[in-house]
């Protein structure tokens, strides 16, 4: 049977450069910090829970949308939180050696991508939750006069 080769964790040879020091201190640093990242995101979406139980709160009581398309809207508000909740959880990937700049480098690159585009989706959830709500308004609206 031939053993299959795994790369060292140690990858720097030589002194290291300002780049390859620079991402060891970062990925130290975003390791002290994956517990604070989390906390903040939580409470930012306990500011939005707030926001959002107001508004069905509204909804509820004042009826400026009728049918599906408050039922569409609310779906497309909870799409949204639901993902930015997830989103703002700490990027899980294998390990990465602390002591392997090229790797942190890659790892540092596919989180970031990986953050923009759970943004990028709970955004647009929202932006559609938004425009479905306008839409029911004008149709109910219109059905009034």
């Amino acid at each position: 049977m031939a053993e299959t080769e795994q790369s060292p964790d140690w990858e720097v040879i030589g002194p290291a450069s300002a780049f390859d020091e620079q991402m060891v201190t970062w990925a130290i640093d975003t390791f002290k910090k994956n517990l604070e990242v989390l906390n903040s995101g939580l409470q930012r979406l306990v500011t939005f829970n707030t926001t959002l139980l107001g508004g069905s709160i509204f909804l509820l009581h004042e009826k400026p949308i009728k049918g599906p398309f408050q039922i569409l809207a609310t779906l497309f508000f909870l799409i949204s939180l639901a993902v930015a909740f997830w989103g703002s959880m700490p990027y899980e990937s294998p390990e990465v050696s602390l002591f392997s700049p090229p790797r942190i480098a890659k790892k540092k690159e596919e989180a970031m991508r990986w953050k923009q585009n759970i943004l990028w989706f709970a955004g647009a959830s929202m932006g559609l939750g938004f425009l479905t709500f306008l839409i029911g308004f004008v149709v109910h609206a219109l059905r009034e006069t």
